[in-house]
């Protein structure tokens, strides 16, 4: 458990005295804690609790409806060093007005710690383990800045609480004035052509800088969007959940003021610094820490998707597992601390099966993928398959993950036959495409997420039935609620019941940006040394000659990139004489908190048209002093004009170095390609 509370990021303060019966300490002394004894099958959160400093325990009640302040009798005490997190108890009453505030309220919460857990796992934070809203509401990490957490002079450090107001009356009105001119405008201007109830029924649920903008692109809304003449409804609509002032939506939910002038008067009241203002602020500062949280927390609790431990748990007896394409897993013993690496971690599996009766007997089907915003890349969270018998005959016949309309991809598949490819693109923190083939339009790819232009850390793999068998559904591997491991289920041709294999979630190699060519195979020791690697890897395949050696004359440039902070090599760039390059790795570096850096550039010059051809690599690992991973500092090439091409970090010192000969895919002298293991 961290020692900052993951929603405020202020810290969870210890207790130096004793507890009294009955007495309440101060708002950052009460937490909850989420605990997870087996990593994600059971969680539960306790009961408002404090943090004891004489036994470094949490006291708190396994009953969550209960306090320390009802009784001091029965306190257990939870140690901090398990898995769990620690949520200040004013912070947790503002997710619950927000999970009730939601449009589809929950009724049923018994799932809520292990959700909270699973996803609080594997959700982006900052340093300080503090929720981190930039990555999930699409704003680019280096645009945004991160508010002051200095909370000895910052309204931090008041308790995000709203209090009670009186009705408000005295807040003086404008009185209606001729400044707003209803004028004629351009002919694009399509607002001047609806009624005015119509116009207000859109402002209603535009955001208020939404609407500000909007009048000033359009007159007839200008006119209608005057202070004076906006309705109560419009008023009362930035009390919403999604709204500027939607932290106050439960507390002025039957409030019989007039929303006009309450409106203005606690704008006034936070901006003026008014005796409620540090409260509201920092209230409004944590709900909007916890909004993007909570758009995916109630759809896994209205929906319930039937995770399972494993694929064991599910019945697919008679079908046999194929090829996968999965992340990298993490596993559960080997880091639970919400300051380390966020990769991925087996949360449960599910499938889905394509050659339904129902679907054979339909006049097409439709795949709808589901996609949430992680870190500004779209992940797939959800697939679900529909069937059309008729003109308005619509039926679901099977889904996987977690299901969001308003995010979905229609593919319409008209063929019948059967799926016989698949192909996968991957990053580091999940799957963010698939693309479909059938057999009847084999040249015909349908396609969801980013297959193609694929971004930086990310690759496509192809995934096929083996011989004398065909697809007939998918294992999905979740992580939260997001995609991270995609299995074919196949059956034999001739309908031979094959016995059932378990799913091995082994380190598989990935490689990217492009396949390697059919027969082409890794050396054993190396995949073995993969698999039994602690830490999360992946393969590059820095093919910059081409599977048959082409672009080797045109090679002019390399380009190294370099984390000089931490010593690390991050990615390769080879560049050509026709001005188009290919880049291997990353070349930016992302912080604890969100922010990226770009990487230092080292490039040499290398005549390519000239005759000049790498012909070994001479790689150099830096010394690991804290058990961390190994990477490489230096990488030297050496080339057939007896040339030294050295790429190394300013920062580190190195162990002794092992001289390599590569000539892959190519008879003539000369390396084509460098096959190299990266860490995540």
């Amino acid at each position: 458990m961290s020692g900052t509370c993951c929603f405020c990021s202020v810290s969870l303060s210890a207790s130096m005295n004793q507890l009294q019966p009955g007495e309440r300490l101060p708002w950052e002394y009460e937490m909850r804690v989420v605990v997870n004894r087996s990593h994600g099958a059971s969680a539960f959160v306790t009961g408002v609790g404090v943090f004891d400093w004489v036994s470094g325990r949490v006291l708190a009640h396994s009953d969550p409806s209960r306090s320390y302040t009802d009784s001091l009798d029965g306190l257990e005490r939870h140690d901090p060093r398990q898995p769990s997190y620690g949520v200040h108890s004013a912070c947790w009453d503002l997710l619950m007005v927000q999970i009730e505030a939601s449009p589809h309220p929950v009724t049923d919460l018994r799932l809520l710690p292990q959700h909270f857990y699973n996803l609080l796992h594997s959700w982006p934070t900052s340093h300080w383990s503090q929720l981190d809203p930039r990555h999930d509401s699409g704003r680019a990490s280096q645009a945004w800045e991160a508010e002051s957490w200095d909370i000895r002079q910052s309204y931090f450090s008041d308790e995000p609480r709203v209090p009670c107001f009186a009705p408000c009356q005295q807040y003086c009105r404008p009185t209606p004035s001729d400044n707003y001119v209803q004028g004629m405008g351009s002919a694009s201007d399509v607002f001047q052509y609806i009624s005015e109830e119509v116009t207000v029924l859109i402002l209603n649920n535009l955001s208020s800088l939404d609407v500000c903008n909007l009048r000033l692109a359009s007159r007839a809304v200008a006119f209608i969007a005057a202070p004076d003449r906006l309705p109560q409804s419009f008023w009362r609509s930035r009390f919403n959940r999604d709204k500027d002032l939607g932290f106050l939506s439960i507390q002025v939910s039957n409030y019989p003021a007039d929303w006009y002038s309450l409106y203005h008067a606690l704008r006034s009241e936070m901006k003026d610094n008014g005796p409620h203002s540090r409260f509201l602020r920092n209230a409004r500062r944590v709900w909007k820490n916890i909004q993007p949280f909570t758009d995916y927390l109630v759809p896994l609790l209205e929906q319930g998707p039937r995770f399972q431990q494993s694929l064991s748990d599910l019945p697919l007896t008679g079908y046999n597992l194929g090829l996968i394409a999965r992340c990298h897993l993490l596993k559960a013993e080997a880091s639970f601390l919400p300051w380390e690496s966020k990769v991925c971690r087996l949360v449960g599996t599910d499938y889905v099966m394509f050659h339904h009766p129902v679907i054979t007997r339909a006049l097409g089907m439709e795949i709808r993928v589901s996609f949430m915003t992680f870190d500004c890349t779209e992940h797939i969270c959800g697939l679900r398959l529909l069937t059309h018998a008729g003109t308005d005959n619509e039926r679901e016949t099977s889904r996987v993950g977690l299901i969001k309309p308003s995010t979905e991809t229609v593919l319409k598949i008209v063929t019948s036959g059967h799926l016989v490819e698949l192909k996968v693109a991957i990053a580091a923190t999940g799957i963010i495409g698939m693309g479909f083939c059938f057999d009847e339009d084999p040249g015909t790819v349908h396609s969801a997420g980013t297959i193609q232009n694929l971004p930086q850390g990310a690759g496509c793999t192809t995934l096929r039935a083996q011989a004398g068998r065909k697809i007939e559904g998918l294992a999905v591997g979740f992580d939260a609620c997001k995609f991270f491991a995609i299995q074919l289920i196949e059956r034999s041709c001739g309908h031979l019941l094959i016995p059932q294999q378990g799913i091995k979630y082994g380190l598989a190699p990935l490689f990217y940006p492009a396949e390697l060519p059919c027969g082409a195979s890794l050396p054993p020791t190396f995949i073995n040394d993969t698999v039994k690697d602690e830490h999360p890897s992946l393969f590059m395949n820095m093919c910059f000659g081409g599977l048959d050696g082409a672009n080797l004359s045109a090679l002019t440039r390399i380009a190294a990139y370099h984390d000089d902070y931490n010593g690390r090599l991050k990615a390769f760039a080879f560049f050509y004489e026709d001005a188009s390059s290919t880049v291997f790795g990353k070349t930016d570096i992302v912080e604890h908190t969100g922010r990226h850096r770009i990487c230092t550039e080292q490039i040499i010059a290398i005549d390519g048209p000239g005759g000049e051809r790498i012909m070994g690599v001479q790689c150099e690992r830096m010394k690991s002093y804290m058990g961390g991973p190994e990477a490489l500092g230096a990488v030297t090439m050496l080339t057939n004009w007896e040339r030294y091409l050295r790429f190394e970090c300013r920062r580190g010192s190195y162990d002794a170095s092992l001289w390599l000969i590569m000539t892959w895919g190519y008879p003539d002298p000369g390396a084509t390609g460098i096959i190299a293991k990266a860490n995540v």
